[in-house]
C-alpha cells in the first residue's frame, strides 16, 4: 500500500542490464513502490540522484568506474539516502557486505532467484521508505556522543552481570555506534544481529577493530567474560546458561523464531532465566517483533531494559512492539544509549539480582 497516496521512489543502480530490467519491471509492479529510474554505474546514478531525489537506492557492490562501497560513502557524505545493497555474496564477499553496511547501507539482499529477490527487496523498500530515513540519517550524523578510550575505567564490579543486545535492519550502524563508545571495563555483552551465516565472522572482526572492547563470534560452551562482546553466529541460536557461579554460551540450531535464527527472543529469555545475575537488555532498530517477548521476560525478572527511539531507528518495528508490551524501562536515541548503559553499570553495586518482582508498587 502507498503512504497517504505517495509511493516510495526507488532508483536501481547495477551494471547488469538484465538485473536493471528485472528489478525495474518487477519492483514497479509492487504496491507502494515507484521505480523512477535505473543507472549502470555510480556516475550516471549521481546525476539521477540529484535530478530525481529517490527515497531509496538499490545498489550493487561490484560495478565499473567506481565500486559500490566507495559510491555509498560519497552518498552518505553529500546526500544521505537509505541504501539497500543487492549483490551476489560469497564467503569472501561477505566482508564487502559488512563494510557496506558499516558505511551506511541499511540492509542487504542477496541476488538469487528473481521472485525471491524481488519479494525481499519489496518488503524492505516499503518498510524503510515509510520511515522517511533520509532526514533520520542526517540527524544522526549531526549528533555527537562521548567516545570512551581503552584507558577509561569504571570503578564498579562488572562480574556476574551481562548485557543483552538485539538488532535487525539498520543494526550494523547502530551497534557500531554503541560499541565504539563503551569502555573496556564493562559487563559481558551478548549480541544477536539478524545476518546470514556467511557474514557474522566478518562482522565481529570489523567491530573488534573499531571498539575498545574485545569482540568475537561466540563459540558453543565458552565461558562468558566481562569486557568481551559475543556475536551470535549466523543460523545458530545463542543463549546464556548459568553454571555454578558463571555464565557460558549455548549455541544450537533449533527452529527459527519469528522466522529468525539466531533469534533475539531466545537470547533475552535465557538471560531472564539466569538467576543470581544483574542484567540489562537493549533492543535496537529492526523489522518485526523479535526481541519484544524476550525483553518482557527480562523486564519482569528485574532487568533494566532500553529500547531505541523512533527518530533514530532505521525501522521502528521491534522496539515499538517491546514498548507496546510494557517491556521497556527507557526509550533513548541511538546516540544516548551508550550513556544509558553506563548509567546502569554504575548502579550495579546496589542493583537487585534477577528474580520475580512485584509491579505497580511505589
Amino acid at each position: 500500500m502507498s503512504f497517504h497516496g505517495v509511493s516510495v521512489k526507488v532508483l536501481v543502480v547495477d551494471d547488469s542490464a538484465i538485473i536493471r530490467q528485472v528489478l525495474s519491471r518487477q519492483l514497479g509492479l509492487q504496491d507502494g513502490i515507484e521505480v523512477i529510474g535505473s543507472a549502470p554505474d555510480p556516475f550516471k546514478a549521481r546525476d539521477m540522484i540529484v535530478e530525481l531525489n529517490p527515497d531509496v537506492l538499490v545498489l550493487d557492490i561490484e560495478m565499473p568506474k567506481m565500486d559500490g562501497i566507495t559510491f555509498l560513502k560519497k552518498i552518505m557524505e553529500y546526500k544521505p539516502t537509505p541504501v539497500i545493497i543487492c549483490s551476489s555474496f560469497t564467503q569472501k564477499g561477505s566482508e564487502r557486505a559488512i563494510e557496506a553496511m558499516a558505511a551506511g547501507a541499511v540492509d542487504v539482499v542477496e541476488k538469487t532467484e528473481a521472485g525471491t529477490m524481488v519479494q525481499e527487496l519489496s518488503k524492505r523498500i516499503v518498510t524503510i521508505g515509510s520511515q522517511q530515513l533520509t532526514a533520520q540519517i542526517e540527524r544522526s550524523r549531526n549528533q555527537q556522543t562521548k567516545i570512551y578510550k581503552k584507558t577509561d575505567r569504571i570503578a564498579v564490579n562488572v562480574d556476574n552481570s551481562v548485557i543483552g543486545m538485539g538488532a535487525s535492519t539498520g543494526g550494523i550502524q547502530a551497534l557500531q555506534s554503541i560499541l565504539r563508545k563503551l569502555p573496556s571495563h564493562i559487563p559481558a555483552i551478548m549480541i544477536v544481529q539478524h545476518l546470514p551465516a556467511a557474514f557474522t565472522t566478518s562482522f565481529a572482526k570489523r567491530l573488534n577493530e573499531l571498539s575498545p572492547l574485545t569482540i568475537v563470534e561466540a563459540r558453543d560452551g565458552e565461558r562468558v567474560h566481562a569486557g568481551t562482546v559475543y556475536i551470535a553466529p549466523g543460523d545458530q541460536h545463542m543463549e546464556v546458561v548459568k553454571v555454578a557461579d558463571y555464565l557460558k554460551v549455548r549455541l544450537h540450531e533449533g527452529e527459527p523464531v519469528h522466522h529468525q535464527r539466531p533469534a533475539i527472543d531466545l537470547l533475552f529469555a535465557s538471560i531472564a532465566k539466569a538467576k543470581g545475575i544483574k542484567s540489562c537488555g537493549v533492543l535496537l532498530t529492526g523489522m518485526g517483533a523479535d526481541g519484544a517477548a524476550g525483553m518482557l521476560d527480562m523486564h519482569e525478572t528485574g532487568s533494566h531494559t532500553i529500547a531505541q527511539d523512533e527518530s533514530s531507528s532505521v525501522v521502528y518495528g521491534m522496539p515499538r512492539v517491546a514498548f507496546e508490551k510494557g517491556a521497556v524501562d527507557m526509550v533513548a536515541h541511538i546516540n544516548d544509549i551508550p550513556k544509558a548503559i553506563m548509567d546502569w553499570v554504575k548502579t550495579l553495586e546496589s542493583a537487585p539480582i534477577n528474580g520475580p518482582i512485584q509491579r505497580g508498587m511505589n
